[in-house]
């Protein structure tokens, strides 16, 4: 394998459930050394053993869900078709811009039929006000001149331009970076595992009773929740802090997780446990949105 010729990020763009694409720019330094960590990445996804994704099997260490005729339903792959013959997708011109990105997609020298690609997280940000370096010529430590960002230590998955092929870690992951991969393919969870769910004691006994189990997409998210293994009660913290700053209530006097028969209340619990809603400043965000979350009125 060799090394990336493209380097892009993907952001959300006015329809939330489509994707934008810029490209990032590398000195040629930082390439050579991008380079070489990409292709290790690769290497070591290509030699999983693929599993044919059906919605239900949780792939094994060395395994890798493919799904075949993958239908781009938030067109990223599309644009990045567009970007690769000719049409200039914009640049990335500041960290910062990094912050709502999804992923991080690169294109192969030498094997331009694959795009390979890694979600991209906060965690991978590396804030200027909060990090230090310490030059050769000095014995003091001094703030990082401009905020920077980092690569994952291993790849996503990547996808077949010719079979329009897609191999995948897993469901959750996928999500993450398509904003439109649960709409298409993520399963419901059944009627028995909404319940196992809502019987767990971080929830408040009216839950289930509140739950609306006709709700394909609230269906989906407790799926997403089953299969991410998140522990509810690790979630509790930014539940508390969403619900206050969005007046949701969805916080017992108690301390248990409350749900509502407003669907969309509901849903934005369900989106908050599974890290999908988050806090910048003062103001609040779907990870798929650029929009700021409206507080409920009471």
């Amino acid at each position: 394998m060799s090394s990336p010729a493209y380097v892009f990020a993907s952001f959300p763009g006015d329809n939330t459930l489509k994707t934008v694409i810029e490209s990032i720019a590398f000195s040629e330094k930082v390439l050579a050394g991008v380079k070489r960590e990409v292709s290790r990445q690769i290497e070591s996804v290509l030699s999983c053993r693929p599993i044919e994704f059906d919605g239900r099997y949780k792939s094994e260490p060395k395994e890798i869900l493919h799904i075949d005729n993958y239908c781009d339903p938030d067109d990223t792959f599309n644009n990045i078709e567009k970007a690769l013959n000719g049409v200039n997708p914009g640049i990335v011109e500041n960290t910062e811009q990094l912050q709502t990105a999804f992923g991080l997609f690169f294109v192969i020298d030498d094997d331009r039929d694959k795009i390979a690609f890694q979600k991209f997280s906060k965690r991978m940000l590396i804030d200027k006000d909060k990090t230090f370096f310490k030059s050769s010529s000095s014995e003091v430590y001094d703030y990082l001149p401009e905020s920077s960002f980092s690569l994952a230590n291993s790849i996503s998955g990547y996808y077949e331009r010719s079979s329009k092929r897609l191999y995948i870690r897993s469901a959750f992951v996928g999500r993450q970076i398509f904003p439109s991969f649960s709409d298409e393919y993520v399963p419901g969870a059944s009627a028995v595992e909404i319940r196992e769910f809502l019987e767990r004691p971080q929830f408040d006994t009216s839950a289930i009773h509140d739950f609306n189990s006709d709700s394909q997409k609230l269906a989906r998210l407790v799926w997403l929740i089953r299969d991410s293994g998140i522990k509810l009660a690790d979630r509790l913290e930014d539940l508390r802090d969403i619900s206050r700053a969005l007046n949701l209530k969805c916080i017992t006097e108690d301390g248990h997780i409350r749900l509502f028969p407003d669907i969309e209340k509901t849903k934005l619990v369900l989106q908050i446990i599974l890290k999908d809603v988050y806090r910048q400043g003062n103001e609040i965000f779907l990870s798929n949105s650029k929009r700021a979350l409206t507080p409920f009125k009471d």
